[in-house]
């Protein structure tokens, strides 16, 4: 997880470096076989809660194990479909505010307790022309906060249309959207858009990403009463979709649609200008379950001439690794990388994936005014009151006690978290700082806390700093945030057990004991009580105090001397002139 080593290579700017086949993360989802007619697990397996393929002797049956079928209501069936039959919708409001759709009962099993994906096939007819409104694919929730609906919206001025997927949450609702998408008469699009139950909705168009994104504080779709209808609304306005609808499939789990992942594997996407090494790394993952031949990379840096590297053929789940070294001697700006993939087998693929970059300018050096505070997601008015620094490196001193030696700070979720926090603050030529104080972090280790003379502990809770564990975990506290962070430039400072000393006391261990006797050639004194050690002069045996027993009154007492002596050391330490 940690930031990895420099490779012993350079390379050039502008140039490709590969590295060898990699297995693919076992989790990884293989694309569905939605290009053919779903049968076999595609079909009836666990995972799927329904599907429709308006085929066969019963075309309204559902072809998975959850027997749930259909009624006509002002729908047809169409001998055209994309594999076999179809369903055929018409135009609802304004033509004809009544209903044109095939329904499915309301039932439990058509809500999806956690993660799901709806899909289908769409060809549209002439009617689904410019003036035509909304039009309504598939309607689980009507005019409520349960359920689900995918919405086909209205024609921009180009022709384009956003799908448009409302989930309800049983106090609210939320929607997520696609990219613009044109319909032709009659041509055949896989549409479909998962949801991972936490707040995170995806499309994809023919199997290609064709957006989503996040909404927070959305969890599971709360199950309503409406019907499942498909090709229309479930009531007035009725918005039927005019046009053929084929292979409806509802599944649990977010499925896979795209034949190659494209992912950059890189933490970082901002550099600073002249920096050495600088390179974005992808990983190419065949999702495809036949074996990805005559593939061939290429990528371009903002409008540069591409280069393009062959890749060799990938085997169902395999993986293949490159890099594109940065030029960073560019002008400071924001940049743009497209990586594209094309492929010959199994399939025609072309799939390109764009990439935001930023180089920053060098900073010059300046005096460090640091927030005492988190500043990630807050940088810029940060910046804006004056701050070059702020805290944002974090440190689990946990994980580093229980490993016993330098590892990764934190876990890979707040990992990835932090050092996209130093991407950002880069990119806005700001600094984060990290905040270590693993002996604050031991208190409930009630065996390393401070004792008094009595060897029980001391009231304020505080650990004793000379146990060779505890300087050992402070060690590999700064080593393992070196080693997950070091390599950012935005990681510029630590504090460092900051107010620890004002909640310290003194401490009586028998290592205390030896430390003082070796520095001293004493015993701590009993009078030594306080944190400081600071002790009432009057009460010292022995002490001369004058020939009437007393200070006298034109004598500064002893604290301001104290005092004025520690003030003329920091002036004559600052370089001050002041003498009296």
């Amino acid at each position: 997880m940690h930031a990895p080593k420099s490779l012993a290579l350079v390379i050039l700017a502008g140039s490709i470096f590969t590295w060898p086949l990699v297995a693919a993360d076992s989790s990884m989802r293989l694309r569905e076989p939605f290009r053919a007619a779903y049968a076999g697990d595609d079909a009836g397996g666990k995972h799927v809660l329904a599907l429709w393929t308006f085929d066969g002797d019963e075309p309204l049956r559902d072809a998975s194990a959850g027997g749930h079928k259909l009624a006509l209501q002002g729908a047809e069936l169409h001998p055209e479909g994309k594999f076999g039959g179809a369903l055929l919708s018409k135009p609802g409001w304004p033509v004809a505010d009544r209903p044109h759709c095939a329904r499915a009962a309301r039932t439990p099993g058509l809500s999806p307790p956690d993660a799901f994906t709806i899909e289908l096939w769409i060809a549209a007819a002439e009617q689904l022309d410019a003036e035509y409104p909304e039009a309504f694919l598939i309607d689980k929730k009507y005019v409520s906060d349960t359920d689900y609906q995918l919405i086909l919206g209205p024609a921009d001025k180009s022709g384009g249309r956003i799908v448009r997927a409302c989930l309800g949450f049983g106090d609210h609702s939320a929607n997520w959207h696609s990219r613009p998408l044109k319909l032709a008469p009659d041509q055949w699009r896989h549409l479909a858009f998962t949801y991972d139950g936490q707040g995170t909705g995806s499309f994809f168009l023919d199997g290609a990403p064709w957006g989503g994104g996040i909404q927070p504080g959305c969890g599971p779709v709360a199950p309503g009463s409406q019907p499942l209808t498909i090709g229309d609304r479930n009531g007035s306005y009725y918005h039927g979709f005019p046009g053929r609808i084929d292979q409806v499939r509802l599944c649990r789990g977010v499925l896979e649609f795209r034949p190659v992942a494209v992912e950059r594997v890189s933490d970082r996407s901002s550099f600073v200008r002249m920096e050495p090494g600088a390179t974005q790394r992808f990983r190419l993952t065949n999702l495809c379950r036949e074996p990805l031949t005559g593939a061939k990379a290429s990528i371009a840096l903002d409008g540069t001439e591409p280069v393009e590297s062959e890749i060799p053929e990938l085997a169902s789940g395999k993986s293949f690794e490159l890099a594109y070294a940065i030029d960073t001697r560019l002008r400071p700006g924001a940049y743009t990388l497209s990586i594209t993939l094309r492929a010959d087998k199994p399939e025609p693929i072309e799939t390109t994936q764009d990439v935001a970059l930023r180089i920053v300018a060098r900073q010059p050096k300046r005096m460090p005014v640091v927030m005492w505070g988190g500043v990630a997601g807050d940088l810029d008015r940060a910046r804006a009151i004056g701050f070059t620094h702020g805290l944002g490196v974090p440190a689990e001193t946990g994980r580093v006690w229980e490993a016993g030696k330098p590892t990764d700070a934190v876990d890979s979720k707040h990992w990835q978290q932090a050092r996209s926090n130093l991407d950002e603050a880069l990119s806005k030529g700001m600094t984060l700082v990290a905040s270590l104080a693993p002996g604050a972090a031991m208190r409930s280790h009630e065996a390393y806390l401070r004792v008094n003379r009595e060897g029980k502990p001391v009231s304020t809770e505080n650990v004793c700093g000379l146990f060779p564990e505890l300087i050992a975990l402070c060690e590999n506290v700064g080593a393992s945030v070196a080693r997950s962070f070091g390599d950012h430039p935005a990681f510029g400072a630590a504090l460092i057990h900051t107010e620890v000393r004002d909640h310290a006391s003194l401490c009586f261990h028998p290592h205390d004991l030896a430390a003082y006797r070796a520095a001293s050639g004493a015993e701590i004194p009993a009078e030594a009580t306080s944190t400081c050690g600071a002790v009432d002069y009057t009460k010292l045996p022995g002490l001369p105090r004058g020939s009437s027993d007393r200070r006298r009154r034109s004598d500064p007492p002893l604290l301001s001397l104290v005092l004025e002596g520690r003030r003329r050391l920091e002036w004559a330490q600052l370089g001050g002139a002041r003498a009296d």
